[in-house]
C-alpha cells in the first residue's frame, strides 16, 4: 500500500513541476501545417520544446491566399495572440513578421523568429529587445560552385514561384540580379506564378541551353483557375518531366521521385534552433539581445535519382553526403 501512495504522490509532484514550469508558446506560421517547410520545423520546435511546454499554432496560409488578404490574416492572428496570451512567441517566415513585427515589439516579453530571408530590421524588429532568432538563406552560390563536382554544367536555371519570399531569396542571395555569373557559370533566376509557365519553363530548359535545373519554391503556383496547386503534383511532374540533371535549394524537394540532391537547408534544423534560443529565454537570457543565428546546410542526395541521371558522388564528397533513399 505504501507503495502505491509513493507511485501516486512521485506522479502528482511530477505533473505540478510540469504545470509549475510549463510555458504556452504561441507559434504564428506564414503558411499552413500541409506545406512540407512547416511540417519540418515543427517537428524541430516539437522536439526542443513539446515534451515541457505547450505549443498553440495559428496559421497564416498565406503560400494560397490572395496578397489582399494577408492583411487581414495578420490582424486575426494578433488577435488570437491577445487571446491565448502567450508566455512566448515564435514567428516563422518572412510574410508573418513583416506584417507583424511592430505590435510584437510591444510585446512585454521576447519573441524568436525562424525561416527569415530579409534583413529582420527592414521589417521592424527591434533586435535591441528580446528579439532574435535563425535567418533561412539558400546557399545558392556554394550550390552551384560546389555541384558541378557532381553535375558539370555551365549554364544553369534556377525556377521558383513568384512570391514575397522568392523575391527576397532574390534579392539577398543573388543582389536582384535574374542573371549572374558564379564559378562561371551563367544562373538565371526565372520566377514564375502560374503552373503551366513553370512547365513551359521546365520542358524547354534543354532547348534553351541549360545544362541543370534547381529548383527553388513552388507552393504558392496556381493553376489556369487561381488555385493553388498541390507541391507534390509540382515536384513529381518536374522530376518527371525534367531533360536535364533536378537539383534542389531544400530539402524537401529531394526523393526518389522527386529532385536529385542539393545542397540544402533543412526546416528541422531551424525548428531546433529556435526552440533551444526560446529555452535560453526561459533560462534567464532575458534582458539581452537574443542572437541571430544563421543556417546550416547538408548535402543530400537521392540514389535513384542519382541512378536515373547515372551520375556519382565525387569520392572526396562522399562523407558528407545524407542519402534519402
Amino acid at each position: 500500500m505504501k507503495k502505491v501512495f509513493s507511485s501516486l504522490f512521485a506522479t502528482l509532484v511530477a505533473v505540478f513541476a510540469f504545470s509549475a514550469t510549463a510555458k504556452t508558446i504561441f507559434v504564428i506560421e506564414s503558411y499552413h501545417e500541409d506545406y512540407p517547410w512547416v511540417k519540418e520545423y515543427r517537428k524541430g520546435l516539437e522536439h526542443t520544446l513539446g515534451s515541457e511546454h505547450e505549443l498553440v499554432y495559428f496559421e497564416m496560409d498565406t503560400k494560397r491566399l490572395a496578397d489582399s488578404d494577408f492583411t487581414q490574416r495578420a490582424a486575426e492572428a494578433w488577435a488570437e495572440l491577445v487571446s491565448v496570451s502567450p508566455d512566448f512567441v515564435i514567428v516563422a517566415d518572412d510574410n508573418a513578421l513583416e506584417l507583424l513585427a511592430p505590435k510584437l515589439n510591444t510585446l512585454d516579453q521576447g519573441y524568436v523568429f525562424l525561416g527569415i530571408n530579409g534583413n529582420p530590421r527592414h521589417y521592424g524588429v527591434n533586435l535591441s529587445r528580446n528579439s532574435g532568432g535563425v535567418l533561412e538563406r539558400p546557399e545558392i552560390r556554394a550550390s552551384i560552385a560546389q555541384l558541378q563536382e557532381v553535375s558539370p554544367f555551365n549554364k544553369v536555371l534556377i525556377i521558383s514561384e513568384k512570391s514575397t519570399t522568392s523575391d527576397t531569396i532574390l534579392k539577398y542571395m543573388l543582389g536582384g540580379e535574374i542573371r549572374s555569373s558564379i564559378a562561371n557559370v551563367q544562373v538565371d533566376f526565372l520566377e514564375v506564378k502560374h503552373f503551366e509557365d513553370w512547365k513551359n519553363l521546365v520542358m524547354s530548359a534543354d532547348d534553351s541551353g541549360y545544362d541543370a535545373i534547381f529548383v527553388g519554391l513552388y507552393h504558392a503556383l496556381k493553376d489556369s483557375s487561381e488555385q493553388p496547386v498541390n507541391g507534390n503534383d509540382v515536384i513529381q511532374w518536374t522530376s518527371q518531366n525534367a531533360t536535364t540533371p533536378l537539383f534542389a535549394l531544400y530539402d524537401y524537394a529531394i526523393g526518389p521521385d522527386k529532385a536529385l540532391g542539393g545542397l540544402v537547408l533543412s526546416g528541422y534544423d531551424q525548428g531546433v534552433k529556435a526552440g533551444q534560443l526560446t529555452t535560453n529565454y526561459f533560462e534567464g537570457v532575458k534582458n539581452a539581445p537574443l542572437p541571430v543565428s544563421t543556417k546550416n546546410v547538408a548535402f543530400i542526395f537521392s540514389k535513384t535519382q542519382m541512378e536515373k541521371w547515372q551520375l556519382n558522388i565525387p569520392e572526396h564528397l562522399r562523407t558528407k553526403v545524407q542519402w534519402v533513399d
